[in-house]
């Protein structure tokens, strides 16, 4: 099923997206920050991840704006926002 395809593809790539996230945000490194936030959001929103692309939106908007000292809470929001998604698949399989 092309569907469940795609999820899996997404579940097994996206925790390799946020361990790049954490990564960027510890280094500081804003330009790959905005890389990486931006290719979550798009594979998100593709699948209907509502809610981890809109943070991942946010976070786009943060950054644009300088507001560096909002990036942990929403990082953390995304983080959370993540586990259950992936609880939420994980218990349909």
């Amino acid at each position: 099923d092309l569907a469940r395809d795609l999820i899996d593809m997404y579940l097994k790539n996206s925790p390799k997206m946020l361990d790049s996230i954490h990564a960027d945000l510890r280094t500081n490194n804003v330009d790959q920050l905005k890389t990486h936030i931006h290719t979550l959001k798009g594979s998100s929103a593709q699948l209907g991840v509502v809610g981890v692309a809109s943070l991942c939106r946010s976070i786009e908007d943060v950054i644009l704006e300088g507001r560096f000292s909002e990036l942990d809470d929403l990082i953390s929001q995304l983080d959370e926002t993540y586990s259950k998604v992936t609880d939420y698949y994980s218990q349909r399989q």
